[in-house]
């Protein structure tokens, strides 16, 4: 059966009404339903984040659709509601920034093998006109991996030229070495060449055209209510975000989007989006598990959602082609694709791809099985610190893959 056109359709009965239909053993998928709920009650001694919303889809069905705990730690916090709407970090590299720069592609504004260089005169740093936007893809330009661009910014336009300075640490195209400086370039990127920020032609291209109506750069364009938002860390929990907070009281920017105890509310948690003005490359998307899965959806359907289409097929096929097997890291372009010692676990399928997000958000594809999952936490709430999500994650997605029967 095709996948092309499907649309989600979502459980109205049972929360496993539809799980046996569609190939699941209910026994051994509720287990790894209650792997999540575990992670934000604390049983086990550990709360590996207040709240969570898992959605899992087979086949253009929901399966799975479940939110669990709380959006915070205070004593007024309000439910995990299932429309939460999460910071949901570096998965914006995929989303936004990546399905930007394949439009591009395709419009034939871009060829994805040319240097930086060409489409960013500006950028000066050395081996310009050797990084291609493959490499920025593919995480194989050898930039370093981050570097507190706000430390050494007033503003945007500063942070803008000192994007275009960076150098690489590595040779360029020799490993993987992942980068959210290459993902800003490449958000940079797509407005030098349309004119307009990335946040207006990812809403055009995609989000709209998708239904993703809970999608978008919150500090642009304050598209939901506050009191569905997740909150994020206190900026005053870490060094770095104790550097932010007094930039931001510098600056005099997005104060508003934080509690009086300094607690990101709306604010994207990773500082250099955050002082790129809250749209970039790199972070800066806030999303639902609703529309991540009709995102994914487009991807299985091999471009097309709800009969329109977002991306052709060939680009489909080619963002999720395995391009540095043997350099450290599966990557596709702007995905990872399964690997050892990362969140896919061992069982899903060697073709699957997904990405994670730092706020404890992921989104795992599986074209073999037609299988979309799509968790959502805000483990950073209230201190990065805790990292109970990273070792849950794996064994999560192996028990959710394992109670598949057909």
């Amino acid at each position: 059966m095709s996948n092309e056109g499907r649309v989600i359709h979502m459980a109205t009965d049972l929360v496993f009404s539809n799980a046996e239909i569609q190939g699941f053993d209910v026994a051994r998928l509720q287990h790894a339903v209650d792997l999540v709920r575990k992670g934000c009650s604390g049983e086990g001694g550990c709360r590996s984040y207040p709240g969570a919303v898992l959605l899992i889809v087979r086949r253009g069905v929901e399966i799975v659709h479940e939110a669990f705990g709380f959006r915070s730690y205070d004593s007024s916090a309000q439910p995990m509601t299932r429309d939460t709407v999460f910071d949901v970090a570096s998965m914006s590299k995929p989303i936004a920034t990546t399905s930007a720069i394949l439009r591009l592609m395709e419009m034939g504004e871009i060829n994805l093998d040319d240097p930086l260089q060409r489409y960013m005169p500006g950028f000066a740093g050395a081996a310009g006109n050797e990084i291609s936007l493959m490499n920025l893809l593919t995480h194989t330009s050898g930039l370093p991996g981050w570097v507190p661009v706000y430390t050494r910014a007033d503003g945007r336009d500063d942070c803008v030229q000192f994007m275009c300075s960076l150098t690489p640490e590595l040779v360029v195209g020799s490993q993987v070495e992942y980068s959210c400086m290459g993902f800003i370039l490449l958000g940079l990127l797509v407005e030098t060449v349309t004119g307009e920020s990335l946040n207006t032609f990812a809403r055009r291209e995609l989000f709209d055209k998708l239904g993703m109506d809970d999608t978008g750069y919150y500090a642009t364009e304050r598209f939901a209510e506050r009191a569905r938002l997740a909150p994020t860390e206190r900026r005053t929990a870490c060094e770095r975000g104790e550097e932010l907070w007094a930039w931001l009281h510098k600056t005099g920017q997005f104060l508003d989007l934080h509690t009086e105890d300094s607690v990101a509310w709306g604010a994207v948690h990773d500082e250099d989006a955050l002082a790129m003005g809250g749209v970039s490359g790199n972070a800066g998307v806030f999303s639902t598990a609703a529309d991540i899965a009709k995102f994914a959806q487009m991807y299985l359907g091999n471009g097309y959602y709800n009969g329109t289409r977002v991306l052709s097929p060939a680009t489909i096929e080619l963002a999720t082609h395995n391009f540095t097997a043997g350099m450290g890291d599966n990557r596709g372009l702007g995905w990872q694709l399964k690997g050892p010692n990362t969140s896919f676990g061992s069982l899903i399928s060697d073709r699957a791809y997904g990405h994670t997000g730092f706020t404890g958000t992921a989104l795992w594809i599986d074209p073999e099985r037609d299988l979309i999952v799509v968790l959502l936490t805000n483990r950073v709430h209230e201190t990065r610190e805790n990292e109970a999500l990273l070792g849950l994650r794996p064994r999560f997605l192996n028990a959710a893959v394992a109670s598949i029967d057909k």
